[in-house]
């Protein structure tokens, strides 16, 4: 797994369909990220960007703190290192103690998945959000 950090990964809501953002990528890593796990790069503020097509990868964490933890997607082990940040809520809080606890032996495969969570405030206004979920692998 490549040890450098490459861009950072966050999941966002498409239309009625929960995907990974990949962020602050060169031209060649968006163009690997593509391949990999489809969608079209687009030039941002600090790189490229990445809109996939996929709602789960298979990574491999290799370090965690309270709010974000590091993977690398096993399909592109040269790739180098994602950021995956969870604040203000934390790893605990966005993944679930559960999942948390899964994450204590690194590094690790496991499967990153996001889907469409929605609740009413208490104005009566539907919000929308990625959340993201963590598995192991077999």
């Amino acid at each position: 797994m490549g040890a450098e950090m490459v861009g950072r990964a966050s999941a966002v809501v498409r239309g009625n369909q929960a995907l990974w953002r990949v962020s602050d990528l060169t031209a060649a890593a968006a163009a690997e990220v593509v391949g990999l796990l489809g969608g079209e790069p687009c030039e941002g503020s600090a790189g490229w960007d990445v809109v996939t097509a996929a709602s789960a990868v298979r990574a491999l964490v290799v370090a965690v703190d309270e709010d974000a933890l590091w993977f690398g997607l096993t399909d592109r082990p040269g790739l180098g290192l994602l950021e995956l940040r969870l604040a203000p809520w934390g790893v605990a809080g966005v993944l679930g103690d559960r999942a948390a606890g899964l994450l204590v032996v690194l590094p690790v495969v496991v499967q990153l998945s996001v889907r469409v969570a929605e609740f009413t405030t208490l104005g009566g206004r539907l919000v929308r959000l990625a959340a993201p979920s963590l598995s192991l692998c077999a």
